[in-house]
């Protein structure tokens, strides 16, 4: 029986302007990791600074709470 991932990569296309290109590939090569995976990275940290319940999203309303009813 062939097993599954919970949430297979699926392939898609970007397009990038060469100089930009070649910036994200120094700066995941700076940290060892593959450009797509350093992309997927900031996707992801992207997406979960937005998220309405994520962590980011739950102290930014928790700041708001605390400093706007201190003014």
């Amino acid at each position: 029986m062939r097993k599954t991932e919970p949430d297979p990569m699926i392939t898609t296309s970007l397009r990038l302007p060469e100089s930009l290109l070649d910036q994200v590939r120094d700066r995941a090569a700076a940290e060892d990791v593959k450009t797509t995976a350093w992309i997927r990275g900031l996707i992801e940290s992207e997406l979960a600074r937005t998220e309405p319940n994520g962590v980011e999203a739950r102290l930014k309303r928790l700041e708001d709470a605390v400093f706007n009813r201190s003014a």
